[in-house]
């Protein structure tokens, strides 16, 4: 049992496997209770909505959590995709007669769209949380620096998440900066010019996406525009959209005072296409 910091989550998890060198690692919860549908999080080290969501693998990008590699480095955008695709290919393999979902949040949710740009095919639904979807997470300067310095100095650090702005609950606040699992270092140079090349993309890639998407985001957000989550909305081709727009709530949806009405949207969402798919493919093998 990995015991997590943050309130209300516990997660009881199986084996976690090693990572290989600047690789990733992957935890899966056996709390199931949703047997018709899968979940896959890609969300840098938070995995802490793990306990609470149905039939959930979470994934600890590489440089954060318990994976391994130099701290908060995304030397590539293709070497994350790739990740998450193994980590695709694990939950799937393990769980083949199920529909998997993706679930991506901040940094995770740039990931996740570019993963879903390539792989939609893989999944049965999209979901984003505060995902990392404008140029406006980080300034003109903070940009032209880090592609300058990308090169160079990949982990010189160019920019700073303040911990106060992730929720409302001080306590919260509080388990975020003693979590030993959590970056709180600045972002590398190498990472911020690469997250923020992928973001670029999306404008003009994101009326490709037809699979099911979710996407969620406060309005309330300092960290991460919920602009960049209104274009994702606004330009994708899934015929299935669905925008969750909560007043004032901060970066941390799941981890707000009002988180059970986030994750009651998100259990809602997933209970609702997991029963049609569900349905779809018993009326296709019939």
């Amino acid at each position: 049992m990995n015991q997590r910091i943050f309130p209300d989550a516990t997660v009881n998890s199986g084996p976690v496997p090693p990572p290989a060198e600047g690789g990733t690692s992957a935890e899966a919860a056996t709390n199931i209770e949703h047997p018709e549908g899968l979940l896959a999080g890609a969300g840098g080290a938070e995995i802490y909505w793990q306990a609470w969501l149905p039939s959930a693998y979470a994934l600890y990008h590489r440089g954060h959590g318990r994976s391994s590699g130099p701290r908060g480095l995304i030397d590539r955008m293709d070497h994350a995709v790739s990740d998450v695709d193994s980590f695709v290919t694990l939950a799937a393999a393990r769980h083949a007669d199920r529909p998997l979902h993706l679930l991506g949040h901040s940094t995770g949710g740039a990931i996740a769209i570019a993963y879903a740009l390539r792989h939609q095919e893989r999944l049965r639904g999209l979901l984003l949380s505060s995902a990392a979807a404008s140029l406006g997470s980080a300034q003109a300067s903070t940009r032209l620096e880090a592609w300058a310095l990308a090169a160079v100095a990949p982990t010189a650090g160019v920019m700073e998440i303040d911990p106060s702005l992730i929720s409302h609950d001080p306590a919260v606040v509080r388990a975020y900066r003693e979590d030993p699992l959590v970056y709180r270092g600045m972002l590398p140079a190498r990472t911020v010019a690469e997250v923020a090349a992928t973001i670029e993309g999306f404008a003009a890639g994101v009326p490709a996406l037809r699979v099911p998407l979710l996407v969620m985001a406060g309005t309330g957000d300092r960290i991460v525009p919920p602009s960049g989550s209104r274009m994702v909305y606004d330009r994708a081709g899934s015929p299935d959209r669905t925008l969750r727009l909560y007043y004032g709530l901060y970066h941390e949806l799941f981890n707000e005072p009002e988180r059970r009405v986030v994750l009651g949207d998100v259990t809602a969402w997933l209970d609702a296409r997991t029963v049609a798919q569900h349905v779809e493919a018993q009326a296709l093998s019939a």
